[in-house]
């Protein structure tokens, strides 16, 4: 069985991957990175990758990953 721990930190790299997927589907050719509130140009999309930020923020302020007890 997957402890608890580990589960919210599978959720938790799952979201961020999808979050820096939209990155790179919206960073500008020519540029190393994507500022979104510029360069996502969907305000839908945006508005999920803002949510999505949201729930990395809460996800990790439970500080109940197991990186975040070992640091």
């Amino acid at each position: 069985m997957i402890s608890k721990a580990t589960q919210i930190e599978i959720v938790y790299d799952a979201l961020h991957n999808a979050q820096k997927m939209i990155e790179l589907a919206y960073k500008p050719e020519g540029k190393d990175f994507c500022h979104p509130l510029e360069d996502i140009t969907d305000e839908k999309i945006r508005d999920y990758y803002y949510d999505i930020n949201t729930m990395c923020i809460e996800l990790s302020d439970r500080g109940e990953m197991d990186w975040q007890r070992k640091a």
